[in-house]
């Protein structure tokens, strides 16, 4: 299941984001692979689990980023929120 959302500053107008795996442990360290069209170079890209403090991801293509998440505290769903600031936009 993907999530929407719209982007301006590339070819596609809006598109989908898949994020794998959908679990994970609880101890952290899971590499999570963000997918989805436009995720420009020199792009400075973080996520913020469940609010907690912003963590760096890395680019690793123009469709795909990586995150590796935290310890968490309790099981169950987690809010992902994903910022990608592009240079000079």
């Amino acid at each position: 299941m993907g999530l929407s959302f719209d982007y301006l500053h590339c070819m596609t107008i809006s598109g989908f984001l898949t994020i794998a795996p959908n679990s994970g442990p609880m101890l952290g360290g899971q590499y999570v692979i963000v997918s989805g069209p436009c995720i420009e170079d020199g792009a400075t890209i973080s996520v913020i689990f469940n609010s907690g403090s912003p963590q760096t991801c890395e680019r690793k293509s123009e469709f795909s980023l990586v995150c590796i998440t935290p310890m968490f505290t309790y099981t169950g769903d987690a809010i992902f929120l994903i910022s990608i600031e592009v240079q000079g936009v």
